[in-house]
């Protein structure tokens, strides 16, 4: 007779998981000189599992109950032998990994992706949200990141499970520092004569997939100037009243916001002798 050890309780034996249960005889196989053999069959609906049909060592591939078979083959003195038990394979948890950069800036996108150690199977279909004090949006299928806000955001990832495998979570910070837009600044005129004027214009580009407006305020100022030149502008308004001929270099400024660090730019404005008008008077 045959008996088969370890046994095993329902579900410890997962999927991915490997185990050898051997068989004993009595008598002993050293008396009656048999080869023991082990094979594997799947119930209709049911697991499965490869063996190694000499060492009795099991490999679980698919959650559900399969025979496990030790056959003692006949030989001179001894008839053939056979034992068998049902062995119930469980669902495995598998293991999650985020591939993610964990530092982003407002504007700028990156795609996470979630590696799996599930095997025989997907583990079921991923999908990703996003919590946080940070403003950020995700693609739940794709895992696209769009940085919106400043702040921090946690990326979650899930695997559903499937026939082989339990629903599976992990997750990451991502902190959020703030964007710097790009400033560019034009002038109704660049060459200005003597006692004329001209109005600067500032215009601010949100960086990338920006969406959330950047309410910092703009300011002009005369930055420096050379051979000679002076000029007065308008703080608030942009607007340049030439003074003296040679050439100034005005700047804009935009101040930082919650989202959005300061940037500034700059514009040369060359200034040209005034043209000076006479009138006669009889007296």
């Amino acid at each position: 007779t045959l008996s088969l050890s370890p046994t095993l309780a329902a579900n410890a034996l997962k999927v991915d998981q490997s185990t050898t249960i051997t068989a004993s005889s009595s008598p002993a196989t050293g008396i009656t000189q048999q080869t023991i053999l082990y094979s594997v069959t799947s119930i209709v609906g049911g697991g499965s599992a490869t063996v190694n049909s000499s060492m009795g060592q099991l490999t679980a591939t698919g959650a559900g109950t399969i025979t496990f078979t030790a056959t003692a083959l006949a030989n001179t003195n001894y008839n053939q032998a056979v034992t068998s038990t049902q062995i119930v394979i469980g669902k495995r948890t598998p293991t999650l990994s985020l591939s993610v950069t964990t530092a982003m800036t407002v504007g700028l996108t990156q795609t996470a992706v979630t590696s799996t150690t599930a095997n025989v199977s997907s583990g079921g279909v991923v999908s990703y949200s996003i919590t946080g004090s940070g403003s950020a949006t995700i693609n739940p299928v794709n895992g696209l990141i769009t940085a919106l806000g400043f702040g921090t955001i946690t990326l979650t990832s899930i695997s559903a499970g499937d026939t082989n495998y339990n629903p599976a979570v992990t997750s990451a910070l991502i902190t959020i520092s703030k964007g710097t837009p790009t400033l560019s600044l034009t002038s109704t005129s660049t060459n200005l004569a003597v006692n004329t004027s001209a109005t600067a214009t500032a215009i601010s580009t949100l960086p990338g997939s920006a969406t959330i407006a950047d309410t910092g305020g703009v300011s002009y100022s005369i930055l420096s100037t050379s051979g000679g030149a002076s000029a007065t502008i308008n703080v608030g308004t942009g607007v340049i009243v030439a003074v003296n001929s040679g050439s100034v270099t005005i700047q804009a400024l935009q101040a930082s916001d919650t989202n959005y660090n300061a940037v500034s730019t700059t514009l040369v404005i060359n200034i040209g002798v005034g043209v000076q008008s006479l009138s006669f008077s009889s007296v």
